[in-house]
């Protein structure tokens, strides 16, 4: 059996938060008292109620399009998923995303 004065000394050093992590969220909490800005950009963002949700797990996104798991981008606006631009040459991309954007009418 060990000796209470070090089985408390180890407990403290593993339960330990160090001081900049303290500092952190000391200040974190400051900021919690000032209006968070509202970005230009989301101000007028549109918005669709379709029902559409978005998975947490990034590994199941896929372009609508052609079903790519690379280079993927979601609208904001109605939560559709889209491929990445195509190259000049036909790689890269499926175009997805932009197709959408211009189908929708710029949403």
């Amino acid at each position: 059996r060990l000796p209470m004065s070090l089985v408390q000394s180890v407990d403290s050093i593993v339960h330990h938060a160090g001081s900049s992590l303290q500092q952190e969220v000391q200040v974190w909490q400051m900021d919690q008292d000032e209006p968070i800005p509202v970005s230009k950009y989301a101000a007028d963002l549109p918005f669709v109620d379709n029902g559409v949700q978005i998975s947490p797990d990034p590994t199941t996104w896929k372009c609508q399009k052609r079903a790519d798991t690379d280079n993927v981008w979601l609208n904001l606006s109605d939560g559709y998923m889209g491929g990445g631009r195509q190259n000049w040459d036909g790689s890269g991309g499926s175009n997805g995303a932009l197709d959408h954007y211009e189908a929708t009418g710029k949403l």
